[in-house]
């Protein structure tokens, strides 16, 4: 199947390099003593088959930085448990990054607490900490982490009923402030629906701003061409050579509705005929000598629909291809136009902002007693992009989520030892202040307040 559409997979391309990698020749130019890879919670299982393969025949020494808790392409097949499988292996020499450069410890407090239901993190045991000696209090964490939970009847209706309304009543008194200080802010959500509703608020409610989107465009890629082969080929075959290109075209033509979804949509149907005008220019004269070359003989009938059969499916192949290479490039472009843009609001799904950072968040956050882990690490990538302040709106079915009594848990931990620490300040013993006979120090050898809930 995938010699006839000319196509391959991300899979396919690594086992045939594994396959051979004692044959392959490189250029001169890669050969080196340090293979350095970063963000290699992303890789298949496979590619680091392949990769230890690949040091092995030359040799090198090898570094790989990642974090299992960010894995968010297993769609691509990259394998949360994979670190931990070869951070478990003894074969490796192991590194703990613990320091966060970017967010202050509030908001690795908060991200703590959701990295502790994080199947991946019960191995590699990891409580981010700030490059800051400032310590956190009640106060400054609740000014810093904002829980806005929304019990709703349904999760389907709250993005299309409630979402838009919320953010321009009652988050953009937080944007208001975060924009006043001259900061920027960022809305994540999990999908591109979610972004749109989001960026739609956003443009209405402050139409003097620019609101950056770092969404990519899709790219659809179209099957007429083969789909009518499916459907419809039969009639091709019905006629003489000579007519099978008009009955192609027009069979294309007339059979739009039961080839695309959108026959209704005049600008598909334009694209669609575009595209049949197109593939018949590029082949006419080709198309004219196969016809030649069966009237003299020298051309089957049988062969002669084969060659046209296979110039369609070449033609969507290249015209999908290059739509492609195109829509990739744009969305290149844009996204890091954006990003470079310091725009005052930027929207974007979480998995476009992996990587990056920015003053201030908005993170809509589902609350769902199914929640999966890959779902989990999403938001767990989502609740560290902040450098100062972020605003989580939650929104579930249950009254009393996780989400919110950890973040009461957290408050209490906090004023608790708020409270302990002034006592001592004060030369008061702090076991006077206890309700319930927990040691007073108990949180004074945690470096986060995470680690106590």
């Amino acid at each position: 199947m995938l010699d006839m559409i000319k196509q391959t997979s991300l899979e396919l391309e690594i086992i045939i390099c594994y396959q051979r990698i004692d044959t392959m020749l490189e250029p001169t130019n890669v050969q080196c003593k340090y293979l350095i890879i970063d963000e290699v919670q992303d890789n298949s299982i496979f590619e680091f088959i392949y990769l230890l393969k690949y040091i092995t025949k030359h040799a090198q020494s090898l570094f790989i930085v990642g974090d299992a808790s960010q894995t968010l392409y297993e769609f691509r097949s990259a394998n949360p448990r994979a670190l931990n499988t070869l951070e478990g292996s003894g074969v490796f020499t192991t590194f703990k990054l613990t320091t966060n450069y970017r967010s202050n410890q509030e908001i690795l407090d908060f991200a703590n607490v959701v990295l502790g239901d994080l199947e991946t993190n019960q191995f590699a045991g990891i409580q981010l900490q700030a490059n800051s000696l400032a310590v956190p209090t009640a106060k400054s964490f609740q000014e810093k982490v904002t829980l806005d939970y929304r019990a709703v009847p349904k999760l389907t209706s709250f993005v299309a009923q409630d979402l838009a309304g919320i953010v321009g009543r009652t988050i953009s008194r937080y944007v208001d402030a975060c924009l006043a200080r001259g900061e920027q802010v960022c809305f994540l959500a999990y999908s591109r629906r979610e972004v749109t509703v989001i960026q739609t608020a956003l443009e209405q409610v402050y139409p003097q701003r620019h609101v950056a989107s770092l969404v990519s465009d899709r790219v659809f890629a179209t099957d007429v061409f083969s789909k009518y082969i499916k459907l419809y080929w039969n009639d091709v075959l019905q006629v003489q050579p000579p007519a099978a290109s008009f009955v192609v075209t027009q069979g294309i033509k007339d059979n739009l509705d039961k080839l695309t979804k959108n026959a209704g949509n005049q600008k598909v149907v334009f694209a669609v005929i575009g595209m049949v005008q197109k593939w018949w220019l590029e082949n006419a004269v080709i198309i004219r000598g196969w016809e030649q070359l069966h009237q003299q003989g020298a051309l089957t009938r049988d062969d002669f629909f084969e060659r046209l059969r296979d110039s369609l499916l070449s033609f969507e192949i290249r015209h999908n291809a290059v739509r492609q290479s195109l829509v990739n490039q744009k969305n290149r472009d844009r996204k890091a136009k954006n990003a470079e843009s310091d725009a005052d609001l930027v929207v974007s799904t979480i998995h476009g902002a992996k990587g990056m950072e920015f003053d201030n968040v908005v993170v809509l956050h589902k609350e769902g007693a199914a929640t999966t882990q890959a779902s989990r690490r999403e938001f767990y990538v989502a609740f560290t992009r902040a450098k100062k302040t972020e605003y989580i709106l939650s929104y579930g079915t249950v009254k009393n989520p996780p989400i919110e009594s950890s973040y009461a848990q957290i408050v209490s931990l906090l004023t608790k030892r708020d409270a302990q620490t002034a006592a001592r300040a004060a030369g008061v013993d702090p076991d006077l202040l206890d309700d319930d006979g927990a040691d007073p120090g108990a949180f004074g050898d945690f470096s986060t307040v995470a680690q106590a809930v």
